[in-house]
C-alpha cells in the first residue's frame, strides 16, 4: 500500500478498495496504428491465472511443495485474515494441494467438505 501520495490508497489496479480510482475508458489512450496492424493495451481481465501455477506446483518435488507452502505462509502470517483467504482462494484455484499446505502452515482450517467438493468440481490433472 502506498503511504505517499495517495495516502493509504491502493497503487495498483485493479484493487478491492472501492473508494480507489477507476478506469475512465473516455479517457483511454488510442491504439497505435501500424500500417496492417494496431498496438493497443493488452486486456488482462479475462485471462488464466491459474492454470501456468497449478502446472508448476505439480512438477516439484515434495519438499519444494513444503518449503513454497512455508515461504507463503511466513510472508502472509502478518497480513490481515480476510487478505490471508482472499490469497487462499488463488491458491486453491491453481491447485487444491497448494491451497491446503499453504492453509495449514498458516493454521487455517479449512472445511473438508469444501475440499471434497471442489476436488469433484475442478479435478487436477494428474503428472506422472
Amino acid at each position: 500500500m502506498s503511504t505517499g501520495y495517495g495516502g493509504s490508497s491502493p497503487n495498483y489496479y485493479p484493487n478491492s478498495d472501492s473508494s480507489a480510482p477507476k478506469e475512465a475508458p473516455q479517457y483511454r489512450e488510442p491504439g497505435l496504428s501500424l500500417g496492417d496492424v494496431v498496438a493497443d493495451r493488452y486486456e488482462s481481465r479475462d485471462q488464466d491465472d491459474y492454470t501456468q501455477a497449478g502446472n508448476l506446483w505439480r512438477i516439484f518435488s515434495e519438499d519444494e511443495k513444503n518449503r513454497t507452502a512455508q515461504a507463503i505462509a511466513g510472508a502472509l502470517s502478518g497480513a490481515q485474515q480476510d487478505i490471508q483467504m482472499r490469497q487462499l482462494c488463488h491458491f486453491f484455484r491453481a491447485d487444491v494441494d497448494y491451497g491446503r499446505r499453504v492453509a495449514v502452515a498458516l493454521n487455517i482450517e479449512i472445511d473438508p467438505a469444501i475440499l471434497q467438493q471442489n476436488q469433484q468440481n475442478n479435478p487436477q490433472p494428474v503428472t506422472a
